[in-house]
């Protein structure tokens, strides 16, 4: 989706349905929340601890980090202090990113519940 940044206005469908149509800025703008990068040395494990989690709203595998939304992330210093006590993760980082077209995407995906299984705890 990197060229959808390219573009003057785009639109984001899943299995035909329209979800948005915006400027890649406005869909990027929209995202409601903070959005944190984390990676440990056993991502697979902080994936599984994380979306577990129930401070943790989403959480999904995202190049070599994990993208992750708190239902708290007015607090973010602290639940992540806390996550990290309570997981004990080797090699633990964690810092706040904008997020993408793709996290826009991977969003409304959610919100349409479209995938569930991907994006946050199996509801």
């Amino acid at each position: 989706m990197d060229e959808a940044s390219l573009c003057d206005r785009i639109a984001l469908i899943q299995n035909g349905s329209l979800m948005s149509v915006d400027t890649p800025q406005n869909i990027i703008n929209s995202f409601p929340t903070a959005l944190f990068a984390a990676k440990a040395k056993d991502i697979y494990r902080l994936l599984k601890d994380f979306r577990a989690d129930p401070a943790v709203d989403s959480c999904y595998a995202f190049g070599e980090y994990l993208h992750i939304t708190l239902k708290d992330d007015k607090n973010s210093d602290i639940v992540f202090k806390g996550l990290e006590t309570k997981y004990q993760p080797q090699d633990f980082e964690v810092k706040q990113i904008p997020p993408t077209i793709e996290d826009s995407f991977i969003l409304l995906m959610k919100e349409n519940e479209k995938v569930p299984e991907l994006i946050g705890k199996n509801e």
